[in-house]
């Protein structure tokens, strides 16, 4: 039903991209489910207004369980997110680049702050804007070639503090035996101040400082050559967590909105 796609369309799309705190026991979920379910039920959805208003509720009702995820609902743990490996080739003016990033866990998508969103009942699809304070990642890196304008062939720990960041996500669904599918998944980023640092780059010599002030000083160019990568990951995930939830899903509640 419609409280199941707003769950998972608002708790994925916020890329929302693991902490300390306990997991929540089966019954634990069994009674946040149910209080969620009591909240939801009571939203009157009759037009695209009321829609995006009630997905606004739905983000708030669901943003405290972020950090444990909701296992009897699929919803993983979200905060942090966790990349596997994001993988970067690049062949420009006969300068071959490839990069790797390993384990890499991004800390604070649950502090987030929603700008707008938009939904468009009878296209299937919505968008929304969400605003990160404080984004922090970390993991290992492998780098072989040109990047800027630095020959780097090296590997080690990175960290990433990344302030203001505001990400632009957009879904489209298609309807298959009745259900919601998610058909396409675009995501995008723009991020006001990021500090990146390749530990142990050069053996940690104050040359591979000096190319860590480098890259911090080309901060925009940076995040021009790894964001491709990075989005791309996010989307698989976006992808992967929607559809597991929402395929079932029966469109009446959606529908509702639709002039």
């Amino acid at each position: 039903m419609y409280l199941r796609v707003g769950l998972v369309l608002l708790f994925a799309a916020c890329f929302v991209l693991v902490c300390s705190a306990e997991p929540l026991t089966a019954k634990q979920e069994q009674e946040i489910i149910k209080y969620i379910e009591n909240q939801i039920n009571q939203f009157d959805i009759h037009d695209e207004d009321s829609l995006n208003k009630a997905l606004y509720k739905v983000s708030d009702l669901f943003k405290p369980y972020m950090k444990h995820g909701i296992k009897l609902w699929n919803i993983p743990v979200l905060d942090p997110l966790f990349l596997k490996t994001v993988k970067i080739t690049q062949n420009k003016g006969g300068n071959n680049f490839k990069a790797e990033f390993n384990s890499v866990w991004v800390y604070g998508l649950s502090d987030y702050k929603i700008e707008y969103i938009r939904t468009h009942p009878a296209k299937y699809s919505f968008e929304m804007k969400v605003r990160f304070q404080d984004l922090q990642m970390l993991g290992n890196y492998d780098i072989d070639g040109k990047l800027l304008i630095l020959e780097l062939k090296d590997h080690g720990p990175f960290t990433a503090n990344l302030t203001d960041v505001d990400a632009i996500v957009e879904n489209k669904f298609t309807i298959k035996n009745g259900h919601l599918l998610l058909s396409e998944s675009k995501t995008d980023f723009a991020v006001e101040n990021l500090q990146f640092h390749l530990e142990n780059l050069l053996k940690g010599s104050t040359v591979g400082e000096s190319i860590n002030e480098s890259l911090n000083r080309n901060v925009n160019d940076l995040v021009r050559d790894l964001k491709p990568a990075f989005v791309r990951e996010i989307n698989k995930i976006i992808v992967r967590t929607l559809n597991r939830s929402v395929e079932n899903l029966p469109l009446a509640k959606w529908q509702a909105a639709i002039k």
